[in-house]
C-alpha cells in the first residue's frame, strides 16, 4: 500500500523501507485484513488514485480478460512496481496533451505495418554494444520519421504511451532482471483486430519507451533519464541525440529494416486482421 492514510483498517500494515529517491511516501505490507480481501476479489484493480486528497495505490488483481493474480506470486511484485512509479511520475511536470483514447486510433494499415516493424527493429536484448544500440536506434528513428509523415496524428498516441507507460515498463523491467527474474512472456495474439488496435494504440507504448531506454542507457549512459521528468518522451530524446536521418538514408534504413523483418507478412497480417472500426471489448493493462 502507498500512503494509505489509515493503514492498518486494511489489515496488518507494517512500514516498508524503500529508497527515498523513489519518492513514494508511506509504503506498507499488508498479508491480512480487508484489504487483501479486497486485492483477491474478482473485481478488484490495479491502479492509483486520490484518497483523502493522497495518492494511493490501489492494488488488485483481475483485468478485463479474467486473469486473477495471487498478491504471492511474483507478477504480482512487477505489477506493483510498475504501479508504484506511476505515483511517483504524478510528481512530474504537467504532460502537454491529454490521454489519447485507443478506439479513435487511426485505421490505416501500412502506418500498422510500419509500427510492427518498429516493434521488430527494437525487439534487441538490453544492454547492447554502443554500434548497436546505435544503429538500432537509428533505423527504429527512420520508420517513425516515415509513420510521422503519413499518418501525423498517431504520432501523438506513441508519445503519450511511451512517456508514461514505456517508463515505467523500463522500470519494471530494471526491477525484475536486478532481482534475478525473467521478463514475462509478452506476446499478443496481434491476428485479432481488436487486440492489434489496442496494441497500436496504446500498449506498444509500454515496450518502445523500454526499448529505446535501454538503447538510450548504452548510447549516453543514464544522463537521458533527467529529461523524461520535464515532458520528453523517449524517442524524442533519442531524435535529439543522434538526429533523424535524412530521406535518402531514412529509406535505404527503412528498405533493409523491410528487407530483414518480412514487411509483405507484417502488412499481410495486418490486412487480414481487418483492425474494426466499432467500440470492443475493454482492454486493461
Amino acid at each position: 500500500m502507498l500512503n494509505a492514510r489509515r493503514p492498518t483498517l486494511l489489515g496488518d500494515a507494517r512500514p516498508v523501507r524503500l529508497p527515498d529517491a523513489l519518492g513514494l511516501g508511506a509504503v506498507y505490507r499488508i498479508t491480512q485484513g480487508p484489504g487483501l480481501d479486497a486485492a483477491r476479489s474478482p473485481n478488484g484493480i490495479i491502479g492509483s488514485a486520490d484518497i483523502a486528497a493522497k495518492p494511493t495505490l490501489l492494488v488488485g488483481f483481475t483485468t478485463p480478460r479474467s486473469a486473477i493474480l495471487d498478491p504471492s506470486e511474483w507478477l504480482a511484485a512487477r505489477v506493483l512496481v510498475h504501479e508504484a512509479f506511476h505515483i511517483h511520475q504524478s510528481g512530474w511536470k504537467p504532460y502537454p496533451t491529454p490521454q489519447p483514447k485507443p478506439m479513435e486510433y487511426p485505421r490505416d494499415a501500412e502506418n500498422a505495418a510500419l509500427a510492427l516493424l518498429e516493434d521488430a527493429v527494437l525487439s534487441v536484448p538490453p544492454s547492447r554494444p554502443l554500434p548497436t544500440a546505435v544503429s538500432t536506434l537509428r533505423t527504429y528513428l527512420a520508420i517513425r520519421a516515415a509513420r510521422r509523415l503519413r499518418l501525423p496524428e498517431a504520432d501523438r498516441y506513441d508519445r503519450f504511451y511511451q512517456y508514461f507507460e514505456g517508463t515505467a515498463r523500463f522500470v519494471e523491467d530494471r526491477y525484475v532482471r536486478m532481482s534475478g527474474h525473467q521478463i514475462a512472456d509478452r506476446t499478443e495474439d496481434l491476428t485479432d483486430g481488436f487486440v492489434l488496435l489496442d496494441w497500436l494504440a496504446r500498449r506498444r507504448g509500454y515496450s518502445v519507451g523500454a526499448s529505446c531506454g535501454e538503447l538510450l542507457d548504452s548510447v549516453v549512459g543514464p544522463k537521458w533519464r533527467t529529461r523524461i521528468p520535464e515532458g520528453e518522451a523517449q524517442a524524442d530524446i533519442a531524435a535529439s541525440i543522434l538526429g533523424v536521418p535524412d530521406a535518402a538514408y531514412r529509406e535505404r534504413l527503412i528498405a533493409e529494416a523491410k528487407a530483414t523483418f518480412d514487411y509483405p507478412k507484417l502488412l499481410a497480417m495486418v490486412q487480414r486482421a481487418d483492425l474494426p472500426s466499432v467500440e470492443g471489448p475493454p482492454t486493461g493493462r
